[in-house]
């Protein structure tokens, strides 16, 4: 994992590799969840289990890590796998930047096709669209900005999940506005559960991940409910 301990190495080249580390690796986590979900078959409840079941072997793995490698690092390591913004600085922002514009002029680029992949599949096909292809870009531009991000912060788990949900009943229908509300209501989520994990417990810390996932399990399982079927 020295994608997690070179977060603390300020001065350190190493640094600068995190994005392409994280990337590197979240592209062939994504090749697998794509391989397995289907490929072109793919629906989004295949996807989701597929996805939980891929993150439940890779944590099992980075447990295993964190076993054999002993003490040394533990600490950083566990802070980092929590998700976390302390002791991040521009220099971790400067670092992402590029990886995070090139992700977001993509994003810009593959508005229209995002928004016919909203239909179901055969209206998809009937317009013409190679439905595989198309899914495969969004899934590779979604995992390049993710990656970014957990590069420097860890994995803040849940935002992904609910935001959207949130940001599609406060704009309805409008794709554009509803990404850019969901990234609004994102940072806004994050920077608040950051604030009230410096404060609540003074002097000490709560990871950012952590209040995230207190306040995104019972919003995610609220929707879960009030989905028809």
């Amino acid at each position: 994992m020295p994608a997690a301990t070179g977060l603390y190495w300020q001065g350190d080249q190493l640094l600068n590799w995190l994005p392409l580390g994280a990337c590197a690796g979240g592209f062939l986590a994504a090749l697998l969840v794509y391989t397995l979900s289907g490929g072109s078959r793919l629906t989004p409840l295949r996807m989701i289990l597929t996805g939980v079941i891929c993150a439940a072997i890779l944590s099992a793995l980075v447990t295993g890590v964190l076993a054999l490698w002993g003490q040394a690092h533990t600490e950083t390591l566990v802070s980092w796998l929590a998700g976390s913004l302390h002791g991040r600085s521009w220099q971790h922002l400067e670092v992402i930047m590029p990886w995070s514009l090139a992700g977001l002029l993509g994003a810009v680029l593959v508005l229209k096709p995002l928004s016919l992949l909203r239909l179901n599949d055969e209206q998809v096909l009937g317009l013409g669209l190679n439905l595989g292809r198309w899914r495969a870009a969004i899934l590779l531009l979604a995992t390049l900005l993710a990656a970014s991000a957990v590069a420097v912060a860890g994995p803040i788990g849940f935002v992904g999940l609910v935001v959207p949900h949130m940001a599609r009943r406060l704009v309805a229908g409008f794709l554009p506005g509803q990404l850019m509300v969901a990234a609004v209501i994102g940072s806004l989520l994050v920077s608040l559960a950051d604030l009230v994990g410096r404060v609540v417990v003074q002097p000490f810390e709560l990871p950012v991940g952590v209040l995230c996932a207190l306040l995104g399990v019972p919003a995610f399982l609220y929707l879960l409910r009030r989905q028809p079927g």
